[in-house]
């Protein structure tokens, strides 16, 4: 009883272990988080470094996992780029507004506040989302939102950059959770904790690069032109993840391509021998 209330005690203090628990239960796999850890050592320095050395090591397997995966290695590069190029929006937003617009402060607490409320309304539809093919709806959730960031480029009401970008908000809302879903549908059950344990080692670096190099950006091409410049790279970006995803699927139909006989099926090369 003692120890079970120590185990819930420590599970409410973190909720990166109550976030971790259910992956590792769907993997079929344990997954060591700071409760397992702590009930498991006597000291907590001990328990500190069993855990972060565990979690490094199933970091480093889920790569080499994802390496060894194109389709899966190609949806962390989307997501990872996807995530780049939001950096520079936080950093020059801001400044759009008091330095392009002369707007006060208030203008980009609605631009937030409208963003948030989209996002919102958009993670709503996940659930409708991901009976669709997941790989057409991310890439096109990818577009769009670069597509609602361009506005910004131009001189144009203020009204229209403030709609774009609640319509932005709505389509970046579901993103998170269909490119998880779509981890999850392609990775093989057993090396799913590992893997996702690997996307989110690697995506740790993608926001805050974007934002440092936002800065910089912002500086030597002003506020407006950062914002579009970051909607048409976000657009190049999805329109090169587009022309992969026909490539692959092209290529996948002419190595694959079979016929049943007998109820099994052969490859046609083989009959044509």
């Amino acid at each position: 009883r003692e120890s079970a209330a120590l185990r819930g005690a420590v599970d409410a203090a973190d909720p990166a272990a109550e976030r971790a628990m259910p992956w590792s239960m769907m993997a079929g796999t344990p997954m060591p988080t700071p409760a397992s850890c702590t009930a498991e050592s006597v000291s907590p320095n001990a328990a500190a470094r069993t855990c972060a050395a565990a979690a490094s090591g199933a970091a480093r397997g889920g790569l080499a996992l994802l390496r060894s995966r194109p389709e899966l290695l190609g949806l962390l590069m989307l997501t990872w780029f996807f995530n780049l190029l939001y950096g520079p929006v936080e950093v020059a937003l801001p400044l759009h507004v008091t330095d392009d617009l002369h707007a006060p402060g208030t203008l980009l607490g609605l631009y937030w506040m409208l963003f948030g409320i989209g996002a919102v309304l958009g993670g709503l539809a996940v659930g409708a989302l991901r009976r669709l093919p997941l790989w057409p709806v991310t890439v096109v959730i990818v577009v769009g939102w670069g597509l609602s960031l361009l506005p910004f480029g131009f001189d144009v009401p203020t009204a229209v950059t403030v709609a774009c970008f609640t319509l932005g908000g709505v389509i970046y809302g579901p993103f998170v959770a269909l490119s998880v879903t779509l981890m999850q549908a392609k990775s093989p059950p057993q090396h799913l904790a590992a893997m996702l344990a690997a996307r989110s080692a690697v995506l740790l670096t993608a926001s805050p690069l974007g934002t440092a190099l936002g800065g910089p950006l912002t500086t030597a091409l002003g506020p407006r032109a950062t914002l579009g410049g970051s909607g048409l790279a976000t657009v190049a970006l999805g329109a090169v993840a587009c022309v992969l995803l026909l490539a692959r699927r092209r290529s996948s139909r002419v190595g694959f391509r079979h016929v049943r006989v007998g109820g099994t099926a052969v490859d046609s090369t083989t009959l044509n021998m």
